[in-house]
Order: C-alpha cells, then structure tokens, then sequence
C-alpha cells in the first residue's frame, strides 16, 4: 500500500471558486481530486518543460 502525504494549501476564494467550477468534470469529483489532478498536471508539465529544454 502507498502511502499518501498529505500538503495543506490554503487558496484564495476566486480560485476555490474556479476549483469548483471542475467538480464533477474531467479533473474529478469533489475539491480534493480537482487540486490533486491540477497539481500533478502542472508538476507534470513543469518537469518535461525542463527535461526537454536541456
């Protein structure tokens, strides 16, 4: 079993709002899964901008 830490954030209320206007869409159902999935997209995309800039 992997095990998952945990990274509070804390947002502004016009970004909760734009978070939770995805809910229920391709990024997830609920808040959490939304953040997650933006947050690895962009980790993601920030780390193969790198790679390939080498």
């Amino acid at each position: 079993m992997a095990t998952k830490d945990m990274a509070p954030v804390r947002l502004p209320p016009d970004a909760v709002a734009l978070m939770d206007e995805l809910i229920g869409g391709l990024y997830g159902t609920s808040r959490g899964e939304v953040a997650r999935t933006l947050i690895l997209d962009e980790l993601k995309r920030l780390f193969a901008d790198r790679i390939t800039k080498k």
